[in-house]
């Protein structure tokens, strides 16, 4: 299907996982894409969803306590009447709208954690199960400088919460410092920088 993102037009595929996991394959129809390689039939991994309850919150999460600023914001119709990434009943999408924000560290278009909020449909909270092992948990891993540094600063202060911090041998980068931010509505964000600083190889 063909659907519009302002200031983008996108053609867009899905594949579902056996666990449920959507996958969307996404064309950029206009705006031109500039200044990536069309050799590989694929890029990496661009941007992943996290539903939220309450935008404003999850905004100060991800720009005030993890400084991973919105670079794009949406507020319109919540998809084009049948399959769509977010299992919304196919036949109610022309009645329920979505706002979304595309928050990036790094400024380009890849990297991105898009939090979306939908009117017009309830749904159920699954937050207060979300952690390992169970199918569904929402992860991001994002390097920093100074994992345990930055967690003890937002330690009782962040609109989430400081899970704790570890120390762990992670292929391919060796030992690493972590801890794991999680979100208003779940998420897990785990903070990692190589043990005894250093930048990431």
């Amino acid at each position: 299907m063909t659907f519009d993102v302002p200031p983008y037009r996108v053609r867009e595929a899905m594949l579902v996982g056996p666990d449920g996991f959507v996958l969307g394959l996404l064309q950029r129809v206009s705006p031109p894409l500039e200044g990536w390689q069309w050799g590989a039939p694929i890029s990496r991994p661009v941007t992943v969803f996290a539903t939220v309850a309450d935008p404003a919150k999850a905004r100060r999460f991800f720009e005030t306590d993890l400084g991973i600023k919105v670079r794009l914001q949406y507020d319109g119709p919540a998809a084009p009447p049948g399959m769509n990434l977010f299992g919304l009943p196919h036949d109610h999408t022309p009645n329920m709208t979505r706002a979304v924000d595309w928050h990036q560290a790094a400024g380009r278009d890849e990297g991105t954690i898009a939090s979306i909020a939908f009117r017009g449909v309830v749904g159920r909270r699954f937050d207060t199960d979300n952690g390992p092992p169970n199918l569904g948990l929402f992860m991001v891993r994002l390097f920093v400088t100074d994992a345990a540094a930055r967690c003890a600063a937002l330690q009782g202060r962040t609109v989430g919460k400081v899970r704790g911090g570890y120390t762990a041998e992670v292929a391919p980068y060796g030992r690493l410092d972590g801890c794991v931010l999680e979100s208003p509505d779940g998420a897990w964000v785990d903070l990692v920088s190589l043990s005894g600083g250093g930048e990431k190889k």
